[in-house]
């Protein structure tokens, strides 16, 4: 999910020295399969729809 990739961002190997506060973007998320990663952005972006809703469903189960 986005929260989930702000997090990692800010607790994943920043330093205090050298951290850079940044908005989501589709840059911090974990990278998807490389099928639907090759067929363009629109493709792309809907995998990582689908895989952040999946997730959310699995959650709340």
């Amino acid at each position: 999910t986005a929260m989930g990739a702000l997090v990692t961002h800010i607790t994943g190997g920043a330093e205090a020295k050298t951290f850079q506060p940044m908005n989501v973007n589709f840059g911090l998320f974990p990278p998807i399969d490389a099928k639907a990663g090759r067929r363009g952005r629109a493709v792309r972006y809907r995998a990582y729809t689908d895989r952040a809703k999946q997730a959310f469903i699995e959650w709340l189960s």
